[in-house]
C-alpha cells in the first residue's frame, strides 16, 4: 500500500503516486522564485536564475531540496543548511562589489590573481579575481555538485567592468550585487519555508 502524504504548504503544483513505481507517494512543488539578470539579453526570452522547493515521497518518506537553477537550465539541489550557506557567499560577494574601486587600474582590495597589462585577454581587458567562494550541494540526485561565487572585475581602455560570478557546474553568470542579494533573499525564503514545514 502507497502511503501519501500531505502536500506541504508551499505545494502548488502536485504530482500523484506513480502506479508503476513501487513506493512512490507523490511529488510537490513550490512557485519559481524568479531574478532576471539584465546582463545576458535574448530577444524575446526572459534570461533568469531562478529558486525552487521540490519534494518527492517514497515509502512514506519525503525528500525535500531547494533548487538553484541557473539561465543555462544547470541546477543545484540543495539542502536548507546549503541553501543559507549559498546566500551567505552571494551578499558576501555583494559586499566585494560594494568595496571595489570604480577606477580601472586600480587593483581592488580583494584580487588574489589578475592577469598582467601585456597579456591579451578579453577585448585587451586586465581581469581581476577575488578568492572563489563554494559550496557544494549534497545532491540526492547531484551530489557534490559545487556552487561558486567570486567577483571579477574586467578593466579595459574605456573603464572598469564589474561582475559577480555565479558557476553552477562550470557554467557562469554575472549577475550584479543587486541581483544576487535577491537570489540570496529567495534562497533564505524558500529555506525557512522548508525548515518549518517538516513532515
Amino acid at each position: 500500500m502507497v502511503v501519501v502524504l500531505a502536500c506541504p504548504s508551499w505545494c502548488v503544483v502536485h504530482r500523484g503516486p506513480d502506479p508503476d513505481e513501487p513506493g512512490h507517494g507523490g511529488a510537490h512543488y513550490g512557485h519559481e522564485l524568479s531574478v532576471p539578470i539584465e546582463e545576458i539579453v535574448e530577444v524575446g526570452v526572459e534570461v533568469r536564475i531562478f529558486v525552487q522547493m521540490n519534494a518527492h515521497d517514497m515509502d512514506g518518506q519525503r525528500h525535500t531540496v531547494i533548487d538553484l537553477v541557473d539561465p543555462h537550465g544547470y541546477n543545484a539541489e540543495l539542502t536548507v543548511a546549503e541553501a543559507r550557506a549559498v546566500a551567505d557567499i552571494l551578499v558576501r560577494g555583494a559586499d566585494l562589489w560594494s568595496v571595489t574601486p570604480l577606477t580601472a587600474g586600480v587593483c581592488p582590495p580583494w584580487c588574489v590573481s589578475h592577469t598582467s597589462p601585456d597579456v591579451v585577454d578579453i577585448d585587451d581587458a586586465i581581469i581581476h579575481r577575488s578568492e572563489p567562494m563554494t559550496v557544494v550541494a549534497s545532491g540526492p540526485t547531484l551530489s557534490g555538485f559545487p556552487i561558486e561565487v567570486e567577483m571579477c572585475v574586467l578593466d579595459r581602455e574605456d573603464g572598469r567592468e564589474l561582475d559577480l560570478v555565479v558557476s553552477l557546474g562550470g557554467t557562469r553568470t554575472g549577475v550584479t550585487s543587486a541581483e544576487a542579494c535577491k537570489i540570496a533573499a529567495h534562497l533564505l525564503s524558500a529555506a525557512d519555508l522548508v525548515a518549518t514545514d517538516r513532515v
